[in-house]
């Protein structure tokens, strides 16, 4: 008995420091987590505020653009201030040079950017033609004669998605015709409906009098521009 009774005893002074230790442990590893918990909770606080900082702080560069709107043809776009509409036209005017047999209306917003020796002058459209045949739109592309280019292919064409509907856009700009020295190199938006054509073009007049440089910065405005008409361009019904 007297053996037993010191074996009990014996298990009493083992257990206690351990038991201890434990409690120790499971409080000092419960601190730890909580505190790593609140760090991320912080770190994520922190991310979401900058988030929301850097949402207020993008601004819509075409809030003050002004907006050209056809009823008859169901678009809009909105365009520079600084950029001047020109004429418009439609198949029953005097057409221009770059009009095609189908061409219903074009728009341009002229666009001259200033240069050493005066300016280079830019042309952004939007033109309706009409698809009578109801045709596929690149192969409508392919027989279009309005740019008075060498044929395009389906290979220099890639999908493009603009105001809810799939198109085609010229993968890089094309050289379209020479006059008086003046090279002119065209970036093109296709979109199908109702019939009808709708080609959005930018046209650049690379003039040998002008720098490469001078050249460079222009087209480099002039796409920028050209890509913010696009994210604004729209049909309605």
């Amino acid at each position: 008995m007297s053996n037993q009774n010191f074996s009990n005893e014996a298990s009493k002074g083992i257990s206690t420091p351990i038991g201890i230790l434990i409690i120790v442990l499971t409080v000092f590893l419960a601190g730890g987590i909580m505190a790593w918990q609140h760090q991320q909770y912080k770190s994520l606080e922190v991310e979401v505020i900058e988030v929301k900082t850097l949402k207020k702080e993008v601004k819509d560069e075409t809030a003050d653009w002004k907006t050209y709107r056809n009823e008859e043809y169901g678009f809009e776009v909105k365009y520079p201030s600084n950029l001047r509409l020109g004429k418009i036209y439609y198949n029953s005017d005097v057409a221009p040079i770059y009009f095609g047999n189908d061409d219903l209306f074009i728009v341009g917003f002229d666009y001259g950017c200033p240069v050493k020796n005066g300016s280079l002058i830019y042309v952004l459209s939007v033109r309706v033609a009409l698809n009578s045949s109801q045709i596929s739109l690149d192969e409508w592309i392919m027989k279009d004669n309005s740019l008075m280019w060498d044929d395009i292919s389906r290979q220099e064409l890639e999908d493009f998605y603009l105001s809810g509907i799939k198109g085609l856009k010229l993968k890089k700009a094309r050289v379209s015709y020479y006059v008086a020295h003046t090279i002119l190199y065209v970036d093109a938006v296709y979109l199908s409906k109702d019939s009808k054509v709708y080609m959005l073009t930018s046209a650049r007049m690379d003039k040998s009098s002008f720098s490469e440089e001078e050249i460079k910065n222009c087209s480099e405005q002039q796409k920028n521009i050209f890509n913010q008409m696009l994210s604004t361009f729209r049909f309605f019904e």
